[in-house]
């Protein structure tokens, strides 16, 4: 299966851009994950990983944070979140010389879809 959806880093930077020329100095971004392979089975899609042009697309999204104020990654601990996030900070180290600081949720902090892994059958 092939699903297509666009990709909006451009504009998730372009408005994070637009807050902090206003002086907003704390901005929570949520960002699920990159684009993905896509399973058969519903059981298999937490296990699903990134597709090239997902991975591309999560360094290209950390070329473009900003170096000011200091990103801060946190995700889930399934697969392809974890690899998303290395990914953003790939790009931000190679574009600023920063490695970013990255976080998982405790467990009881995390979302019903991580904790239940039968939500999507």
């Amino acid at each position: 299966m092939n699903r297509e959806y666009p990709v909006r880093s451009d504009q998730t930077i372009t408005v994070i851009q637009q807050l902090l020329y206003q002086n907003v100095t704390k901005i929570a971004a949520i960002i699920r994950h990159s684009e993905q392979f896509y399973g058969t089975t519903p059981s298999s899609e937490p296990f699903m990983g990134l597709t090239l042009a997902g991975m591309e697309y999560a360094v290209k999204l950390g070329q473009n944070f900003l170096s000011s104020p200091l990103t801060r990654l946190y995700s889930s601990p399934f697969g392809r979140w974890v690899e998303t996030a290395y990914l953003i900070d790939r790009g931000f180290t190679r574009q600023h010389g920063i490695t970013l600081t990255h976080k998982q949720p405790q467990e009881k902090l995390a979302p019903f879809s991580i904790k239940d892994k039968k939500a999507g059958s």
